[in-house]
This record gives structure tokens, sequence and C-alpha cells, in this order.
């Protein structure tokens, strides 16, 4: 899926992701009331965790970019790490939701559920499972990718060209033969 990409792209890509995470969740909180999402009601306690999961995030990123800059592996290693936890949590949480209480009438217009709920029904399921599934192996790519990416800058392997100069000194050398 991101092997268009090269490795360190894919740095940049969970980094901005990460940053977006981070936002959303600490727009969308609220820990005096629960918040409900596709007819779930998550509690206040998964909310404040979720938002210091994705906070804590933001100075992982961080040094993960200078890591990859300055060659620092380690950094990148435990921005890996960080993305494996994210995964863990987004795992729960995908799991939880079809579960936790009846997605079907949270998403659908009561008038089209009356006509046949059976099949709306379905195709909500369907396509809820559907993108979960991508959205997970899209994460499980970019987990595999920075953890790829650490493991070359740990290396000290850089894909960079390096520019050829020849001195004056090497070229009266190599003319005089």
């Amino acid at each position: 899926m991101l092997d268009c990409f090269g490795s360190g792209i894919s740095v940049y890509v969970a980094s901005v992701l990460t940053f977006v995470r981070a936002f959303a969740f600490l727009c969308a909180v609220d820990a005096h009331q629960n918040l409900m999402v596709a007819g779930t009601s998550l509690g206040a306690n998964l909310q404040v965790f979720a938002t210091c999961l994705a906070l804590a995030g933001v100075p992982v990123l961080i040094m993960a970019n200078f890591g990859l800059h300055w060659g620092f592996g380690h950094y990148v290693q435990r921005f890996a790490h960080y993305l494996v936890a994210c995964l863990a949590f987004d795992c729960f949480i995908l799991c939880l939701l079809p579960l936790g209480s009846d997605m079907c009438s949270a998403l659908a217009n009561p008038y089209v559920l009356q006509s046949g709920r059976i099949f709306v029904c379905g195709f909500i399921n369907a396509a809820y499972g559907f993108w979960a599934i991508v959205f997970l192996f899209f994460e499980i790519q970019l987990v595999r990718q920075v953890s790829l990416q650490a493991h070359l800058v740990e290396q000290g392997e850089h894909a960079e060209l390096l520019r050829y100069e020849r001195k004056p000194a090497d070229m009266n050398r190599f003319a005089a033969g």
C-alpha cells in the first residue's frame, strides 16, 4: 500500500496523521459527558485515555523527525513503538464500536429503516467492516514502513546521492597517467 513511497515519506505521513489525531481528539473530548460515536457511548475515562495517547504522540513525532534528519534511529524506533500502541488502541475502538450499541439506527434515517432494516443494516455493517479492514491494513503498513526506516537510520544507510567532485590535483595526476 505504501510501497510506492519511500520509507522516509512514511515517517512524514505517520507524523501528519499523529498530529491530526491529537488535534481531533483535543477538539472532540468532553470529560464531563459521554461522547456518542456511531451509536456507541464512549465514557469519560476512555476519552481521556485516547486524548492522552494522542497528545503523547506529538513530542514523539517531533523527535522522530529530528532522528530521521540527524541519524538518531532510536527516536524513529520509539515512534514506531508509539504507532504500535496506537494500532492496538485503534483495534480496540474498531471492535468496540459495532459491539457497543446499535450502529444502524444511529447512522441511518428512521424512514429508511422502516422499509427494510435487514438490508440497510447489512449494508452499513458491511461498509463499516470493509473500511475498518482497509484502515487497519493501512496502519499496519505504516507501522512496518516506519520501523523499516528506523532500522535503516540505525544502520547508517542513506539513500541520498553524494555529489562526485574531482579536485584539480586529481585531474592532473589522471592526465599524466
